[in-house]
């Protein structure tokens, strides 16, 4: 009862500077001091003494075998929880900004009290880490806000309206921050969050770990919109800055894998060699090993194809994008839609170069990771987004798209590749939440309604990446890798999994920010929008189910029938197509869920197939609304003389998406429709032919209201020659691909069923991960022996597509170093027992804990003690 009673004493006088509800009041009342003041109650001097009272308490003076054995651990947690959503709500009520500012940093610095409560070294980790992280990133809002006060009076969220681009240095190192308080990947925030997370979900609490992601959510709906509101047209920065520019790259560089505070990390697990590598981010021995990948017949000894392989082995496609994007922001408009079309033109040499195999290895935030790798089916998702990439910008030239948008597109298309070429599930969810990021910039830059809409995306995507990063967690601390493995594992975590993927696809349910989106900003975004985060959602789910599953095959159907009946409802042409959108990826989902290889084919030939024309349809309903200012289909008609161009090129798409012979839809249609047969599934074939009847219907309707019905009552110019360039260059592979249905085959992975890239597996010292390339890509059996490296052994079964083109991959790390007790012999409290100890694999320890394959070690969570089996 005194260790209790000594214990509240403590919290409660630490709790009143660390601003724990109810004894916060002090801190919203301390905004009328002036900013540098402020800034520094916020962000260094008074609240960061509170927590490290507490957290010295808890750790030291307690010891936390102490705290879990009083039972005072989970009342902590309660109220730091409780005040970590209560204040983000508070702050959402706030026009004032410092004071909204005040109750963020209630809620941000319960983060911490919550991380200690836990009681696992990664939480305590993500604790010490968001110690620093916090610092800077609330110290460079308090910078913004004073500095909006000072010179813009701008002291209320009402009247952010415009300032970005009065004070775009401003504003922008506050959306750095920002960004970081929500969590986003690439910042500071991001990392200690993801600890946060994992030490909850270790530490069997998954209910905090549920806060932490409603907390983060709660600060996006608050900074998010402020940053939005921001950027309309202003007049020029006149703040000294400096400061801005310190403390946001701070908070931007702290978040790398090469973090300020790695010795921080270092206390609780040190850093340990990769397998198979001397020394952490240094590339696995043979990562760069360029086998010839264009043909069989390709000239082994010519020099330029081997040095193009070499390149290709070790620089990721994304990196020549995101590099072409920044160029394109700082030169002329024409220049930067040139180098913007050669960047993403050159990502389709480059994605059929690489070899297969992990290229690049490292760690990131102290885990094992796979920034890197490729096998057939992200060389398809590369050579189909270097493509569409590259005749959207063609496009959009033409359609009058200004240099920044052309930057937006680079950054997005980039984000997506990542996603595509990442081999391991953290690395996804990095890219995953950038993409949501870059495409909300994206629908932003056409402002008014597409602005708000861009925030729902952002909230949606939000959410969505939080059910994905969940889902990964648990795989994490089941499996004990990040890496690609068999997909993920039954249960919670696949059900977390396929919610959060499920968001990006449009699962019927949570397709919700797909219509409101899509309609909505610039013609030329609603096109590029139209092929990249549905599909990079159906990769996620090839990914984390190979093996299938009939819940999703059967949302796919669900998702088909109903786009298609909402498309025949509407008369808004681009809303039309979203609908589409939701009805075609429903043929993708049903397609590689069904356990079937020759589905799966069909399913991914249909991703690739569905980019091209539903494209080209938005390409169409882009000229469309350029050309006559009008949406409403009844409001059209009689255009096919005065437009012939482009009701040509809406024939294609139309008979395309039909899946009429001859063209490239009729193929992967064909293809799913002969696998859902042959797996058995009846009522999912009869649901896949009602949904192909509604597409012939909608587009016949969308062709006679458009191009046939009544005279054309204006006289308007059909396509520019930049547009009808992409347009056509589009159909005449669609056509090409309905006709010569083999050099679409030749694109596929050779096995009907792509399996999982990694194996988490590790058995061979120090042999690099790789996988058996598919010479053949013919539904006949391939000789492995000429398939696969000798040192190699494929444990895929051969199909009736050819084998499967990935082999097992193993290998293991060295023994890791012993972790020093230093720090717990300086303790000036109980010995922490839980800080961990490591031991090689295998061996006898009667250390507390052991370490598992990466990051800091955790209890197991059904222990109710500190001591580890």
């Amino acid at each position: 009862m005194v260790a209790r009673a000594a214990f509240a004493l403590l919290v409660v006088g630490f709790g009143v500077k660390a601003a724990l509800m109810p004894l916060h009041g002090w801190l919203p009342s301390a905004m009328v001091a002036p900013t540098p003041v402020s800034g520094l109650l916020h962000a260094v001097a008074v609240v960061k003494s509170g927590v490290f009272g507490l957290a010295r308490v808890v750790l030291f003076v307690f010891g936390p075998e102490a705290v879990r054995d009083l039972g005072v651990a989970l009342p902590l947690a309660l109220v730091a929880a409780a005040t970590m959503l209560l204040a983000g709500a508070l702050a959402l009520r706030q026009d004032n900004l410092k004071r909204g500012v005040a109750y963020s940093t209630v809620s941000q610095l319960s983060y911490i009290v919550l991380g200690l409560a836990v009681l696992t070294p990664r939480a305590a980790f993500g604790a010490v880490f968001h110690v620093v992280a916090h610092a800077v990133m609330k110290l460079t809002v308090f910078l913004c806000v004073g500095a909006l006060a000072v010179e813009a009076d701008v002291k209320y969220v009402s009247q952010v309206p415009g300032v970005g681009r009065r004070m775009p240095v401003t504003m922008a190192a506050f959306g750095v921050a920002a960004a970081g308080l929500v969590g986003l990947p690439l910042v500071a925030g991001f990392v200690s969050k993801w600890y946060l997370a994992l030490g909850s979900l270790a530490g069997a609490w998954p209910v905090l770990a549920a806060a932490f992601w409603a907390a983060g959510l709660l600060k996006l709906l608050y900074f998010w919109p402020i940053v939005g509101a921001a950027f309309v047209p202003g007049w020029a920065d006149r703040f000294p800055a400096g400061p801005l520019y310190a403390t946001a790259s701070d908070a931007r560089t702290d978040g790398g894998p090469q973090g300020r505070l790695r010795p921080v990390r270092d206390v609780l697990a040190p850093p340990r060699p990769h397998p198979g590598r001397g020394r952490p981010g240094r590339p696995a021995r043979g990562a760069t090993r360029a086998a010839p990948l264009l043909r069989p017949g390709a000239d082994r000894r010519d020099g330029g194809v081997r040095l193009m392989v070499a390149l290709a082995a070790v620089v990721p496609p994304w990196t020549l994008v995101f590099a072409a994007a920044v160029v394109v922001a700082l030169v002329p408009r024409r220049v930067g839609f040139a180098v913007a079309v050669a960047a993403t033109a050159l990502v389709v040499p480059w994605s059929l170069a690489l070899p297969s195999g992990p290229l690049l290895a490292t760690t990131l935030y102290g885990f094992d990771v796979v920034p890197f790798a490729a096998d057939d089916l992200t060389r398809l998702l590369g050579v189909t987004f270097g493509f569409i990439a590259t005749v959207d910008l063609v496009y959009a030239a033409g359609s009058g798209a200004s240099r920044r948008q052309a930057a937006f597109v680079l950054a997005y298309v980039g984000a997506s590749l990542g996603a595509v070429f990442a081999g391991d599930w953290l690395t996804l969810v990095v890219w995953w939440e950038l993409m949501a990021v870059t495409a909300t910039l994206l629908v932003w830059d056409a402002g008014g309604d597409a602005a708000r809409a861009g925030f729902r995306y952002a909230v949606y995507h939000e959410v969505g990446g939080v059910f994905l990063a969940a889902g990964v967690l648990l795989q994490f601390l089941r499996t004990g890798t990040f890496v690609f493995g068999d997909g993920i594992a039954g249960g919670l975590p696949a059900a977390l999994a396929a919610v959060g993927i499920g968001l990006n696809v449009g699962f019927l349910g949570l397709h919700v920010w797909l219509v409101d989106s899509y309609p909505r900003p610039n013609v030329a975004t609603s096109v590029v929008l139209a092929g990249f985060t549905t599909k990079v959602g159906v990769y996620a789910l090839v990914r984390a189910f190979p093996g299938g599953s009939r819940p999703v095959a059967a949302v796919g159907g669900a998702m088909l029938l109903f786009g298609v009946t909402m498309a025949i409802l509407q008369t808004d042409l681009r809303r039309l197509l979203t609908y589409h959108i939701v009805s075609q990826v429903g043929y993708m989902v049903a397609g590689v869920a069904v356990a079937s290889p020759l589905a799966a084919a069909g399913g991914l030939a249909h991703l690739l197939n569905n980019v091209l024309y539903k494209s080209l349809l938005f390409m169409v309903a882009g000229v469309l609304v350029l050309r006559t200012r009008e949406e409403r289909l009844q409001r059209l008609g009689g255009l096919r003389r005065e437009m012939p161009l482009t009701f040509l090129a809406f024939a294609v798409a139309a008979l395309s998406i039909a899946g009429t012979p001859g063209f490239n839809g009729f193929v992967s249609k064909g293809m799913i429709f002969d696998g859902v047969e042959a797996a058995g599934r009846p009522v999912l074939w009869w649901v896949l032919l009602l949904g192909g009847v509604g597409t012939v219907v909608s587009f016949a309707k969308v062709g006679y209201y458009a191009f046939f019905h009544g005279p054309a009552d204006r006289s308007v110019a059909d396509a520019s020659p930049l547009q009808a360039a992409a347009m056509f260059a589009i159909a005449g592979v669609c056509v090409l691909f309905g006709v010569a249905p083999d050099l679409l085959f030749a694109l596929l992975p050779a096995a009907g069923r792509p399996p999982p890239t990694l194996s988490p597996r590790r058995s061979s010292p120090k042999r690099a991960a790789s996988w058996s390339p598919a010479w053949s890509r013919s539904p006949s059996s391939v000789d492995r022996s000429r398939a696969s490296p000798p040192s190699l052994t494929s444990t895929r079964s051969t199909t009736r597509w050819g084998h499967a083109p990935f082999a097992d991959w193993s290998g293991s790390s060295p023994a890791p170093p012993t972790h020093s007790t230093t720090a717990r012999r300086r303790s000036s409290g109980p010995s922490p027992g839980w800080l961990p100890t490591r031991e090689p694999p295998g061996s006898a320890s009667s250390t507390p804990c052991s370490v598992p394959t990466s990051g800091p070690t955790e209890r197991p969570a059904s222990s109710g003690r500190a001591s580890c089996s």
